[in-house]
């Protein structure tokens, strides 16, 4: 044989003796299961199984002090997800930050056997306070140039830059750990106003009307104007059937688009494995058009959205409409928030049948749902609703059912409609679900045009 064919022959026969006389070296590290969440047909698929979330944002921040609450909800109704949320105020610098409390806080729901949602908060009420001192030029303003509240603009690029490393650092620090289920990437996802008037986003809007026209006189002639330089174009100031003002609409939502993509590219591209959750503003109607909260023009920023908080109980037609439109022409998950008060709350024998009827994916129940459980009886009072406080307990006990009515559809496998999830985190409406054809029966011209434009826009044959 030859030199290296015998020199190879010795190292291979040297390691097998070696690893013989010691077992436990020859055996593969397992690393930790790193988990796997997906949308397949509108349902929530966690490492291949349909997982029927009930989750909890009973809190508005995570501290210590919340985990017997943690552990009480776990242990009372089924919870089985946690909103867990973590602020971007823990940036020291624009590339930098301290994410040892999210450590923390993912190593203890493992230990709790809870799923996390984990809301990482890079909203403009999130932005630590050295941002301030480096930045003056940040603020979204109006069209008579004042501040828009605290808002930040979306343009802005040094609040870009820290968005993106913010996710980017949060989800290398989140994605290998056995509690995490999804991301929530924003709340109440909109434009507040009519948008941001500052030279940067008059600028911006100049050249995507170059980008649209091309030239100016094509600009012209499309808005029957004499415009005879690019800088004389400013952004409609009020509303109008002017061609100007259709425009800024469309640059309006091309900006929320791109900023919603901001988001979801960034922990996307760190972490492929994990959904990535949205909540939209969802009333209809003039609320939506003033925010831009048309989610059907924003698929591209989510794998599943909660279809935001709506006063009125009759959107439960517009609402299916959405939710069979979001699983059928974008194979995304959608979720459903409604909004009541306590005294709306009344017997509804028939509430899964109309849940799942209706094509809604879940419920959302939001913050003042302590309120009840801190009370000793909230899982054992009749079905009587003459007081607030006892239709709460009532609405607790209905919870309950459902979450055991879901676990049963889901270990049996039977057909519904609505496949998403059960999120639980306040006093809010599961009762409401009417069918699409109940809503349509009571005439309310606000919801029919609610579901007439979704409708058209959408092209949903209505069943």
């Amino acid at each position: 044989m030859r030199p290296l064919a015998i020199f190879v022959l010795l190292l291979v026969l040297s390691l097998n003796a070696t690893f013989a006389s010691n077992p436990a070296r020859a055996q593969k590290i397992q690393a930790p299961e790193v988990n796997k969440t997906i949308v397949s047909d509108g349902m929530i698929l966690l490492n291949g199984r349909p997982f029927p979330m009930v989750l909890d944002a009973g809190t508005d921040c995570f501290t210590p002090q919340d985990y017997d609450i943690v552990m009480g909800s776990k242990d009372a109704y089924g919870a089985n997800t946690w909103w867990l949320q973590f602020t971007m105020r823990a940036m020291t610098s624009q590339t930098e930050g301290d994410f040892t409390g999210l450590e923390r806080g993912l190593d203890f729901f493992e230990k709790t056997g809870m799923k996390v949602n984990l809301y990482l908060r890079a909203e403009y009420r999130d932005v630590p306070d050295w941002f301030f001192e480096k930045y003056h030029d940040y603020r979204m303003l109006d069209p008579a140039g004042k501040p828009v509240g605290s808002q930040i603009c979306l343009q802005h690029e040094g609040f870009r830059r820290l968005v993106d490393q913010y996710l980017r650092r949060a989800v290398r620090t989140a994605r290998a750990k056995p509690s995490l289920l999804m991301y929530s990437i924003y709340d109440e996802f909109c434009i507040r106003g009519w948008g941001c008037f500052c030279p940067r986003c008059v600028e911006k809007y100049r050249v995507y009307l170059r980008s649209q026209y091309g030239s100016l006189q094509k600009l012209n002639e499309a808005w029957k104007s004499g415009y005879r330089s690019w800088d004389e174009i400013d952004a409609p100031r009020t509303q109008s059937f002017d061609p100007n003002y259709g425009d800024w609409q469309r640059y309006r939502l091309k900006v929320l688009h791109d900023f919603g993509l901001l988001y979801y590219r960034a922990v996307k591209e760190e972490d492929p494995d994990h959904l990535v959750w949205i909540d939209i503003n969802m009333d209809l109607y003039g609320y939506t058009w003033q925010r831009l909260c048309v989610w059907w023009k924003l698929t591209a920023i989510f794998d599943a959205f909660n279809l935001g908080p709506d006063s009125i109980a009759d959107g439960g037609a517009v609402r299916t409409a959405m939710n069979r439109a979001v699983r059928d022409h974008y194979a995304k998950g959608a979720t459903w928030h409604l909004g009541i008060s306590g005294a709306d709350f009344t017997g509804r024998p028939e509430m899964y049948s109309l849940l799942f009827e209706s094509n809604h994916g879940g419920v959302v129940w939001w913050y003042s749902f302590w309120d009840t459980l801190r009370w000793e009886q909230a899982w054992g009072v009749g079905s009587e609703t003459e007081t607030t406080l006892q239709a709460n307990w009532f609405s607790a006990r209905e919870l309950n059912h459902l979450v055991q009515y879901l676990d049963d559809l889901y270990t049996d496998t039977r057909p519904a409609r609505g496949k998403v999830a059960v999120f639980v985190s306040g006093l809010t409406d599961m009762m409401r679900s009417l069918t699409a054809h109940q809503t349509l029966q009571t005439e309310d011209a606000l919801n029919m045009g609610g579901l007439c434009q979704i409708l058209r826009d959408l092209n949903i044959t209505y069943e």
